[in-house]
């Protein structure tokens, strides 16, 4: 569901005229890479893709202002002033990191994340598109790893898995 989610976010985005900022977000081994990996050669070119958060490019540098630099064109000043298109993979806590220690220059950022309750586990939003904003989200903490049935608990993602590894 959240590949397809994800799929759908990216097409919707290169159909507007305006910066689009897609946080794929989730906890430490979610697989937030790995859909982004296989993703990949789906992803339209006019997207950059940051697939960790918590790497920076300079040792002399931390993630954060890694990320900062990355996000220059979502900040408050420059948002609407370009046509910049993201794909950020970023654990929930380094998000809840950043906003906390920048949202004096990402005040439009933190005001979508807390809207629609991405760091608020308890509460899970709607995640459409949405044309008026310049940000779009998939959270795999929205996403259960199973389903409870009448007869069983249920896992595809998990099936399919043991599927593969033994047959």
């Amino acid at each position: 569901k959240i590949e397809a989610k994800l799929q759908d976010l990216i097409i919707k985005a290169t159909q507007v005229d305006k910066s689009q900022l897609i946080l794929i977000c989730g906890n430490v081994g979610d697989g937030k890479s790995h859909i982004l990996s296989y993703l990949n050669s789906n992803i339209p070119e006019e997207f950059k893709i940051h697939n960790d958060a918590t790497e920076s490019f300079n040792p002399k540098e931390s993630f954060l202002e890694t990320l900062d630099a990355l996000l220059n064109n979502f900040k408050d000043v420059n948002l609407g002033t370009n046509k910049d298109n993201i794909i950020l993979a970023i654990n929930l806590g380094t998000l809840s990191n950043f906003l906390e220690s920048k949202m004096s220059d990402y005040g439009e950022l933190y005001n979508y994340v807390q809207k629609k309750g991405i760091l608020d586990s308890d509460d899970i939003q709607d995640d459409k598109f949405e044309k008026s904003s310049h940000f779009q989200y998939v959270n795999f903490s929205d996403y259960q790893l199973y389903e409870l049935t009448k007869e069983r608990p249920v896992s595809i993602m998990l099936t399919s898995l043991l599927n593969r590894i033994f047959s």
